[in-house]
């Protein structure tokens, strides 16, 4: 439960990065909003499967 709530924020933190980075017009920061964005839909995609192998229980 916990990997679930870490990868939600940090979804939600790269959103907010892309978005004031591209309202700044800092295309860096909107880089690393999308890298962020991308790896917490990673994290979560992988907690969805070893929940699924087993190795997590509720």
């Amino acid at each position: 439960m916990v990997e679930i709530v870490h990868s939600a924020m940090r979804i939600l933190a790269g959103f907010v990065k892309q978005l004031s980075g591209g309202t700044l017009g800092n295309g860096a920061l909107e880089a690393f909003g999308r890298v962020d964005a991308l790896v917490g839909r990673a994290e979560l995609v992988a907690v969805r499967v070893r929940s699924r192998s087993g190795r997590i229980h509720h």
